[in-house]
């Protein structure tokens, strides 16, 4: 159970901290009815109904038994038993979200947010607030061929182009021992209900994202310019 380490499934876009209270086991409660017929003056067993669910169907029954009583009262009493059976069982609760919130992080330089924006793990420089590496862990217990799938997305805003020791540290050096940790206890769950983890399959790659702006070539504008003449030309 992943609240046993302090890790709670919620959806990416929220507010604050989840309601741990509803990650708790609760306890369900299940009544069946069983009825027979059976016949007054010996006690027969007519007939054994056995378990009946739909209380339209049990009302019907009951309507019925009356009003053979009330027609052929005078030959044979019809009494309908019923039986009740109530069991009680604990429950964990349904499977909130896609997206891991972690309660009561040892790492003092980390905190967690969820906002619109999603839940998210943060770590800020102690000399520049602005200056902070973010991940998102994500876990999909349930693909199509019966494997689940553990996702770290892990990202930083940079103002200008980065060398690649830096990009590692910012986002492998510093989320990895949390991401070692993470990775632990998800395998440890996910074994206990039958997962194979044995040889995990890791996948990691990096994305570059760049925003820029650069003005047009000479000779691109005059061949803008060269085609909005021919338009005019041949109209």
């Amino acid at each position: 159970m992943l609240t046993t380490f302090g890790i709670y499934m919620v959806y990416r876009c929220g507010w604050g901290e989840p309601d741990y209270s509803s990650y708790e086991e609760i306890e369900k409660t299940e009544t069946k009815r069983s009825y027979k017929l059976t016949s007054d003056d010996s006690d027969y067993e007519i007939v054994d109904f056995g378990v009946v669910d739909s209380n339209y169907e049990r009302s019907g029954m009951k309507k019925i038994v009356n009003a053979l009583n009330d027609y052929a009262s005078s030959v044979i009493g019809l009494s309908l038993d019923e039986t009740v059976v109530t069991t009680s069982t604990m429950e964990l609760p349904r499977w909130k979200g896609d997206a891991i919130w972690i309660n009561g992080l040892e790492e003092p330089q980390v905190r967690m947010n969820r906002d619109y924006s999603g839940s998210r793990m943060t770590w800020t420089d102690e000399t520049d607030e602005t200056d902070m590496t973010k991940m998102e862990v994500l876990l999909d217990p349930s693909t199509s061929n019966d494997s689940a799938i553990l996702t770290f997305k892990i990202w930083k805003e940079a103002t200008k182009t980065q060398n690649k020791k830096d990009i590692e540290t910012w986002l492998v050096d510093t989320p990895l021992d949390l991401m070692g940790e993470i990775q632990a206890h998800i395998e440890t769950c996910l074994s206990d209900v039958g997962f194979d983890i044995t040889e995990p399959v890791i996948d990691c790659h990096f994305d570059a994202k760049t925003e820029s702006r650069s003005e047009c070539a000479p000779d691109i504008i005059g061949r803008l310019r060269d085609a909005k003449q021919r338009t005019i030309d041949n109209q």
